[in-house]
Formats: structure tokens, sequence, C-alpha cells
């Protein structure tokens, strides 16, 4: 009886090869965009420590321009000239900025090239840095250069926000300018880096968010009312450049040290309302502190100098004020610039006039020298 034999095939199918490529294309789908995001994460981290190199290479060129009698203007330092100023190659950037408050220095960095579409700013200690938002995400009216709405609800518009200097190569130079109380109000923004092209914010533009690190750039000049208000900023440095600041700009913040133009003439009303500073520095270019300009903060101690010539109504209340420098008797103090049950330091002041006040927010006053 002959045998049939069989020859068998270990080879795959048509549905079994089509199977395979289904899967590795699911596989491919997962691993790509995973791949591409340790990619960016790694540039930008690389961003992240270059910029703050810069920080070093500005201190040690400061201190051998010093041992050699020279001292280096860091407001000057831009890309054409950081490279004779503190040695490093501008290749990978577009635009630097160094700005100098008390002892410390702030950064505004964007990057080009190895570094294209990165931004970073602020100081050597805390700072904030991002790839830019993409254009998308903002209603911007390009007749003039001003960011109307965001669009948080559409893809890649996230809570972090990093806008950038120019939407369709159109210079970015305002934010709520029309005043509109809607740019980025109540949409729980946590973090934003304003570009150096701003000069402008508008009323609200950034209220009731989650911000806790906020910077500005030498080019802003306008601050609008309630700005930034209830936000969790904890510290601010405001440039000289800011020639207007109005009502409530920081008012309902965790703000406990401050940096105020030394040019500015007046602490606006509800300026810093409800924050936590401790201690501020009135410059001899304030004329006047309106109502609730400082009140509702933690202050024990507080030096009016003899150019303040109104302390209005409420400017000072519910602070724990113990100890009150008034460096001139031509002030006029409000009979409630302290709190509002009585006059008696503006009673104690008017009849002693300038000199060193010990007392009790809401108690006696008395002159001690």
């Amino acid at each position: 009886m002959s045998k049939i034999y069989f020859k068998t095939n270990d080879g795959f199918t048509l549905i079994e090869l089509l199977a395979v490529i289904v899967i590795l294309a699911i596989i491919l789908l997962i691993a790509i965009p995973v791949v591409l995001g340790v990619v960016e994460e790694s540039r930008l981290n690389a961003f992240k420590i270059n910029s703050l190199m810069l920080f070093k290479a500005i201190e040690q060129e400061s201190i051998i321009a010093l041992t050699n009698g020279v001292e280096i203007n860091i407001e000057n330092l831009n890309i054409s000239n950081m490279k004779d100023k503190i040695g490093i190659d501008s290749t990978n950037y577009s635009y630097i900025e160094a700005t100098k408050f008390n002892d410390h220095i702030q950064l505004y960095i964007e990057g080009a090239n190895a570094w294209g579409g990165y931004v970073f700013h602020g100081n050597e200690k805390e700072y904030l840095y991002g790839k830019k938002t993409p254009e998308s995400c903002f209603v911007f009216n390009e007749a003039i250069g001003d960011i109307e709405d965001y669009l948080i609800e559409n893809r890649g518009c996230t809570e972090n926000v990093v806008i950038p200097s120019q939407i369709n190569g159109i210079d970015v130079v305002s934010i709520e300018a029309n005043n509109f109380w809607r740019a980025f109000n109540y949409y729980g923004i946590k973090s934003v880096i304003i570009p150096h092209t701003v000069t402008y914010i508008g009323a609200g533009a950034f209220q009731r968010n989650e911000i806790e690190l906020l910077f500005f750039t030498n080019s802003l000049e306008h601050l609008g009312e309630y700005a930034f208000t209830e936000n969790n900023i904890t510290e601010i440095f405001i440039p000289n450049s800011v020639t207007t600041m109005q009502t409530g700009v920081f008012m309902h913040n965790n703000i406990s040290k401050i940096s105020i133009p030394i040019e500015f003439t007046e602490i606006p009303r509800r300026f810093l309302h409800d924050n936590s500073i401790t201690e501020i520095e009135i410059s001899s270019n304030i004329t006047a502190i309106f109502q609730d300009g400082l009140s509702d903060n933690l202050l024990t101690k507080i030096r009016i100098p003899s150019t303040v010539l109104t302390l209005d109504y409420q400017s000072l209340r519910d602070n724990n004020l113990s100890t009150i420098i008034m460096e001139g008797s031509g002030t006029t103090v409000h009979g409630y610039a302290l709190n509002d049950s009585n006059t008696h330091f503006r009673d104690t002041y008017l009849s002693n006039g300038a000199g060193t006040y010990v007392g009790t927010q809401i108690g006696t006053w008395t002159k001690v020298d």
C-alpha cells in the first residue's frame, strides 16, 4: 500500500502577517510620541542648564572685571555683546536681557537653533522655563499686537503658558489692551512667561489664577487694575520701566517681598491689599499711599519719608504695626489710616510732628524721639 506524504510549511499566512504588521504599527504609534517626548524633554533640560550657566559666567566675568578696576553693566547685556562681556557664544540664543534687583540678577532668554522655541525667565534660584505655547492658543488682534483671549480648551493650550514674542510674525506688545477682563482670567493658569515685547498688561488680564512665580522684563510700562489679583504670587520685582500701576494690581496674593520702581510716585489704591509683606522700603519719591495700598499685611514697622504728603483712609490698616517713623511734619494722615476704630495715631502725630512713634495697630501711640 502506497503512502501519501504531506510537506508542511512553517511560514506565516497572509492573515498572520497582517496581524503582525498591525501590532507593530500600534507599538510604533505608542512608542514614537514617547521617544519624541523624551528627546524634547532632554533638549529643554539642556536649555535650562545652559541658561543657568549664564549666571555663573556673569558672576565670573564680573569678578575678573572688578579685579581690573572695571565694573560690568549687566543691564547692557545683549546678543551682540554677550561673547565679549561674558564669553558665551550667541549662536543658540535669539534674545537675552539682564536686570539687576538689589543683590541678584534676573535673566530673560529666548533660544534659537538648538534651543529654538524655548524661553527662560528668572533668577538663579527661582525661574520659569518652557517651550513657547502654540500660536493657535491665542486670540490675537494683529492690528494692535494684543492678546485678547486664551483658548485653554484647545489641544496644546495648557495651564503653563509661555507667551510667544511674535504671533503670525507680529510682535505681541500688549495683553488685554481693550480691558475686556478676559485674556487669561479665571483659567487656572499655574505659570506664565511674559515676553520681552510686552509693554502693556491691561485690567484683570491674569485675575483669579494660580500663578506663584512672576517675572517682568524691562519693556513693561503699564500694569492695569486688578491685573494679577487673586493669585498665589509670593515675590515680585517691578522693573523701573513701569510708569503706571493702577488699582489692586497685586491684591489678594501671598507676596512677602516686593521691589517698587524707585521713580514711582504713589502706592495706588488696594495695590498690595491682603498679602504677606513684613517690610517695605518707601522711596523718597513716593508722595501718597492711597486707600488700602498696604492694608492687611504683616508689617510691624514702617518708615514714612517726608515726601509722603498723604496717608489715605485705611492705607495701613490690618497690619501689626508697633513702630512708625515719620520723617516729616507735613504729611496729611487720615484719621482712620491705621484702623476703623480710633484716630489716636493721627491725633498724636498732629500734636508732635516728625519722629518715631510706638504703639499698637488699634490702640494708643506715643512719640519716643
